[in-house]
């Protein structure tokens, strides 16, 4: 321990001091203390008295740093007050069993002594929250010595109260959280890991907003902590990698400077970040956005130079919807970018070797062509391009704030046929081989896809039946439905729901959806639900051949194979309209003479004639059928 930390004493005497004497710390970290023990430790104290001394120091020592301002003290004369430094619990209980005398040991600490002394009494005790830790920990680094420079830091603290550095780091950052934040982790409403998250949050606004939503959750529960983590992450920070602006650029945004100096990038400051496996998350969004819209101003300026339009936000998000995987264009979007190639179906069946748009642009370029374009107020005009012109370029920015060059599909189509390059198919021509087998193919997997669900819903329902006649009472069934409600995603939620026919519309609370439904069911039935949970979600996309099925099966005796077979033999049955009676065989009308086939052919009154021998109307009279 260091010699400024502690004061030893060769011997401590108990001594006996009037109650009166005693008084509370303002440096005790502990602030709460439940009615519910003080009143058992009350009880004790009035039956057996106080067992273990309460350790106190003279009121004289209060607000002393360093150990050599210490005044001189003669516990025999002194009659003041003294400070308690451990064992207020024991005061408080004292007082309510009215005692006259209490035991202590005095000691002549310093207030960094006396906070350590507290702190790790109280620590081994489980005594204080992680607030209450994070408090302690921050006076102490707040202590410097007579040279002015930290009586302790990080890691010699953690060495003085027994702990790792990154649990003094973890409750130094709790105290970040917000009010709502605080109460919320005090409360139990958060758990430590998404409290610590939450704190990592730079702005405060920012980190007030996601706590009141993570807290709202869904239908006013609060998120799982699965759900909060991926919330935070998504929300909070934004992966540096492939980023379209330069990293290492002071100047873009000057005062954010370098992102690769950034305090607030997680390879920079791995205490704060060492459960984020990766180095190059930005934990700053609004920095991130910030560089992003200073990059696209520089872009947008250099575009408008060359003759390009730069298209706004606005209408990126309709070419390039954020909802959807990063690259990934709208459906029915007129612009496709320049280093892509046209999509199969657009092209005849002969081509063999398919250009980008981009060298097609390059294609048209060399000969004078009429084009239609859109023009900034929404029409569309025709212009013939002079040699050398090229169709109207424009910049849209993708989901990552890439900005991608792209050009109208129609324009580029038209203009193609007209300069020697006719590999765009009408509406009338075949499709090319390659894209005749993307259809087919596409059509079979998804034809496989629906059969697979089918034999899985058929199998976890045979599962369950057989489930049923095995399980047996047991309090453990509601803690395995959290966790299997915690390993179910959003997939294999809506296929749980579509198995049991329930509304699947994630949104608005499957969790809460499938909780409700499985709690009124009989406990037999809850049961067996409860391992088929699991295996939702590796079963909607794997089918019975998921792992730990086939396990399942042999254990409960159900035959795969034949399930297996049984299913897509009854998927591949013809099937009739509900309600709709099978049609009656036509029947059929035999013309046995030439003069009757003749009639026949001709038709009108022939007809009329052919039906009158069947007795359904009467012949009609020479002269014509009326």
């Amino acid at each position: 321990m260091n010699t400024d930390t502690a004061t030893t004493i060769a011997a401590p005497e108990v001594r006996l001091v009037a109650l009166s004497r005693l008084e509370a710390s303002k440096l005790n970290p502990r602030t709460t203390f439940p009615k519910d023990y003080i009143g058992e430790l009350t009880a004790s104290v009035k039956a057996e008295g106080i067992l273990t001394p309460l350790l106190v120091r003279p009121a004289a020592c209060k607000g002393i740093v360093h150990a050599k301002e210490l005044p001189a003290y003669d516990a025999a004369t002194d009659t003041g007050k003294l400070e308690i430094v451990s064992g207020e619990c024991r005061f408080r209980a004292a007082s309510a069993a009215q005692l006259a005398d209490v035991p202590v040991i005095i000691r002549v600490l310093t207030d960094p002594q006396l906070v350590v002394l507290n702190l790790i009494e109280q620590m081994q005790r489980n005594q204080l929250t992680p607030l209450e830790e994070g408090a302690s920990f921050e006076r102490m680094l707040g202590y410097k010595d007579e040279a002015g420079n930290p009586l302790h830091t990080a890691v010699s603290l953690a060495e003085e109260v027994g702990k790792e550095k990154w649990y003094v780091y973890e409750r130094l950052k709790l105290l970040d959280l917000t009010k709502t934040g605080k109460a919320a982790l005090s409360d139990g409403r958060l758990v430590m890991r998404v409290a610590f998250a939450l704190a990592r949050i730079p702005d405060e606004k920012e980190r007030e907003t996601a706590t009141k939503e993570i807290l709202r959750g869904r239908q006013g529960e609060p998120m799982t902590v699965r759900d909060a983590l991926e919330f935070i992450k998504e929300n909070h920070m934004r992966a540096l990698a492939g980023s379209p602006f330069d990293q290492k650029d002071e100047s873009l945004v000057t005062k954010a400077g370098s992102c690769e100096k950034c305090p607030f990038r997680t390879g920079n400051n791995p205490d704060a970040f060492g459960d984020v496996k990766r180095g190059d998350i930005c934990t700053r969004p609004a920095c991130y956005r910030e560089k992003l819209q200073a990059h696209h101003a520089r872009a947008a300026a250099k575009a408008e130079a060359e003759g390009k339009r730069v298209l706004t936000i606005a209408e990126s998000q309709q070419v390039f919807p954020p909802h959807l995987a990063v690259g990934s264009i709208g459906y029915n979007c007129s612009l496709v970018a320049l280093d892509q190639k046209p999509e199969p179906h657009l092209l005849k069946s002969v081509v063999k070797n398919v250009p980008t748009w981009g060298e097609l642009v390059d294609t048209i370029a060399k000969a004078p062509v009429k084009v239609r374009s859109k023009e900034k107020d929404g029409t569309t005009a025709e212009t013939e391009m002079p040699l050398g012109g090229r169709p109207q370029v424009f910049l849209a920015t993708d989901q990552r704030g890439q900005l991608v060059e792209m050009v109208e599909r129609e324009v580029v189509m038209a203009a193609a046929e007209k300069a020697g390059e006719p590999i765009f198919r009408g509406k009338n021509e075949p499709r090319s081989p390659a894209d005749a087998a993307f259809k087919k193919r596409q059509r079979e997997e998804a034809e496989e896809a629906k059969l697979r669900s089918l034999v899985a819903i058929a199998a976890l329902t045979e599962f369950r039946t057989a489930l049923l006649k095995r399980m047996e009472p047991s309090p453990l069934w509601e803690a395995l439905l959290e966790n299997g409600l915690e390993v179910l995603g959003g997939e294999g939620a809506m296929f749980l729901c579509k198995w049991q026919k329930l509304p699947n519309d994630a949104a608005f609370g499957w969790y809460l959806i499938i909780t409700r439904w499985w709690r009124k069911l009989p406990p037999t039935e809850q049961q067996a639900l409860v391992p088929l949970l699991l295996l939702a979600e590796k079963m909607r996309w794997d089918g019975i051949k998921a792992k730990g099925v086939e396990e399942l099966a042999a254990w409960l005796k159900v035959d795969l194979k034949a399930l297996d077979k049984r299913v897509r033999a009854e998927a591949k049955k013809p099937k009739t309209k509900a309600g709709k009676k099978p049609s009656k065989p036509k029947p059929e009308t035999t013309i046995k003479t030439k003069g009757e086939k003749a009639s026949a052919s001709k038709g009108g009154a022939a007809a009329r004639a052919i039906a009158a021998v069947k007795g359904s109307i009467k012949p009609a009279k020479k002269g014509g059928a009326k």
